[in-house]
C-alpha cells in the first residue's frame, strides 16, 4: 500500500518523457496478470499525459514524444521475466543452443512431458534390478511415489544440482543391533526380578521390545538396516509405575531405552542424508531424460528460459554487449520474489559498457539503468526460487553506485491500524547478525486521516 508499482509507472513515464523509446525499456513483473495490468496503467498514464501536452501545445516536442510512445506502446517490453527471457532466446537461438521455433510449456504440457520422461526412464532403470539408491531409500521408508516427487522437484531446481553435498560417514548398524539385543535381554531380566506387580504396564512394553530384538538375528542382511531402525522400538517410554519396581530400576531402564532410541535416530539422520545424496545422483539421469524429451518435442519450460537466458548473457560477451546496447533501462517490479537467476540476468544486462564480469555480484552497474521495486517483508519465501538473501545482496550492490529509497507512507490504511502494526513488528522484526534471511522492519506512516468513529482494529 505504499505505491511501489505507482512509482515504477511514474518512472516509466518520466523515461518516455525524456525521449527514451518505449522499445528500449524493459519492465518486468511477477505474473502475466500483473504484467497486463502494468501495461494498461502505462497506457492510461500515457494517454492522459499526451492529451494534456496536446491541449497545452500541440506542436511541442513533448506532445510528439508522448504521442509516438502511445502509438508504439505494443512494442514495450512489459512482461514477466519469463516472457522477457523468451524474447532474448528467440533473438539469439543459435548462440543459446535452442530450437529457433521452440515452444514454452504450460502447466499441462509440462506435466505430460514429465510423466512421459519418468515412465520411460524408470522402466529402463528397473529392467535389470532395483538400483542401490532406491533400495536404500525404501529401507528408510521412502517409496517410489516419494522418489518420483523428489525427481520432479530436482527438475524444478536443476540449476542447483552442482551444490548437492557429498555423503557422510554413517557407521555400521551392527553395533547398535548387538546393543539392542543385549539391552532387551537385560530389561527382560530386570522385569522378572525387580518388578513386584505382574500387571505393571511397563512389562508389556519390555516384552514387545524383547520380542522385536530377538528377531534381529533372523533378519537377512539386506533387510537388517530397515528392521533395526524402523521395526525395533526400545521401550518402555512413559508407562509403568515406579512404586512397583525396586528403587531406581524403572528410571534406569527408561533412560537406557531413550539412549537406544537416540542412537537409532542418529543413524536414521546420517543414512537419510546419504540416501538422499545417492538418490539425487541417480535422479540426475531422470533430469537428463526430461531434457531429452523436451528437446524431442521442441519445448522449453520456465526454468529453461531463465537458465538459458542467464547462460547466454553470462557466457557470451558479444551477445551480452549487443543486448546491453539494445535496452537503455530495465525496471523490475516485485523484486522481493526474484530468484538468483533473474537477478543475474538483470545485473548482466545493466553492466557498464565493455564490462566482462563473470559473476553478477562483480558487475559494475551503468548509472541509472537498473530500477528495482520490492518489499522484502512481502517475499514469498522460496516460491519459484525466491531468495530474500539475493534481494538483500542486490540492494547492497545497488546502493554502492545508486540510491536506495524507502517508501513508508501507506495510502490504504488508517493510522489506527498502522500504529498497531508498527507497535507489534518494530520490536521483533530485525535483520539477524548471522545472515540476510530476515529484513529489518520499516515503520509505516498513514496517508489517510484518523476516523472520528469506529475502531480501526477489531
Amino acid at each position: 500500500g505504499t505505491g511501489k508499482t505507482t512509482v515504477l509507472v511514474d518512472r516509466l513515464l518520466a523515461l518516455i518523457r525524456s525521449g527514451v523509446a518505449v522499445s528500449r525499456v524493459v519492465a518486468s513483473t511477477f505474473t502475466e496478470k500483473a504484467a497486463g495490468e502494468l501495461k494498461i496503467r502505462l497506457r492510461a498514464e500515457l494517454e492522459c499525459a499526451a492529451r494534456a501536452a496536446e491541449e497545452n501545445d500541440p506542436d511541442s516536442d513533448e506532445t510528439s514524444i508522448l504521442t509516438t510512445a502511445l502509438h508504439q506502446i505494443d512494442r514495450a517490453q512489459v512482461s514477466t521475466i519469463h516472457g522477457f527471457c523468451a524474447t532474448l532466446l528467440k533473438e539469439r537461438p543459435v548462440e543459446a543452443g535452442v530450437d529457433p521455433n521452440f515452444g514454452v510449456t504450460d502447466e499441462f504440457r509440462r506435466t505430460v512431458v514429465l510423466d512421459t520422461a519418468w515412465d520411460s526412464w524408470v522402466r529402463e532403470q528397473f529392467s535389470a534390478s532395483l538400483p542401490d539408491s532406491v533400495a536404500d531409500a525404501e529401507a528408510l521408508g521412502h517409496g517410489l511415489d516419494r522418489i518420483r516427487e523428489l525427481g520432479f522437484r530436482l527438475v524444478e531446481q536443476r540449476d542447483l544440482l552442482d551444490m548437492v553435498p557429498g555423503p557422510v560417514e554413517a557407521g555400521d548398524v551392527g553395533d547398535l543391533a548387538a546393543d539392542l539385543i543385549s539391552e532387551a535381554s537385560a530389561f527382560a531380566g530386570l522385569a522378572r526380578t525387580e518388578c513386584a506387580d505382574p500387571d505393571d504396564t511397563a512389562l508389556a512394553d519390555i516384552e514387545d521390545f524383547a520380542r522385536q530384538a530377538d528377531m534381529i538375528e533372523h533378519v537377512p542382511d539386506e533387510g537388517l538396516v530397515a528392521y533395526v531402525l524402523r521395526q525395533v522400538n526400545p521401550r518402555p517410554v512413559g508407562r509403568g509405575k515406579q512404586g512397583n519396581w525396586s528403587e531406581g530400576v524403572l528410571a534406569d531402564i527408561k533412560a537406557r531405552a531413550k539412549e537406544l532410541r537416540e542412537r537409532q535416530a542418529a543413524h536414521v539422520t546420517l543414512l537419510s542424508h546419504n540416501a538422499a545424496v545417492g538418490l539425487v545422483e541417480w535422479l540426475r539421469g531422470f533430469v537428463d531424460a526430461y531434457e531429452r524429451e523436451k528437446s524431442r518435442v521442441g519445448l522449453l519450460d520456465f526454468e529453461d528460459l531463465l537458465v538459458k537466458a542467464r547462460d547466454l548473457v553470462r557466457d557470451n560477451l558479444e551477445v551480452r554487449e549487443d543486448f546491453k546496447r539494445a535496452f537503455d533501462h530495465i525496471l523490475l517490479d516485485e523484486f522481493q520474489d526474484t530468484d538468483p537467476l533473474q537477478c543475474e540476468l538483470a545485473f548482466f544486462l545493466c553492466e557498464e559498457e565493455g564490462g566482462e564480469a563473470g559473476s553478477w555480484s562483480d558487475v559494475e552497474l551503468e548509472p541509472g539503468k537498473l530500477f528495482l521495486v520490492g518489499d522484502p517483508k512481502q517475499s514469498i519465501y522460496r516460491f519459484r526460487g525466491a531468495d530474500i538473501e539475493t534481494y538483500e545482496q542486490a540492494r547492497e550492490i545497488v546502493s554502492k553506485s545508486g540510491r536506495v529509497l524507502e517508501l513508508v507512507e501507506n495510502f490504504r490504511t488508517r493510522p489506527e491500524i498502522t500504529d498497531q502494526v508498527n507497535a507489534v513488528f518494530e520490536g521483533i522484526m530485525h535483520r539477524p547478525e548471522d545472515g540476510r534471511y530476515q529484513p529489518d522492519y520499516a515503520a509505516l506512516s498513514a496517508f489517510r486521516e484518523r476516523a472520528e468513529v469506529g475502531p480501526g482494529v477489531i
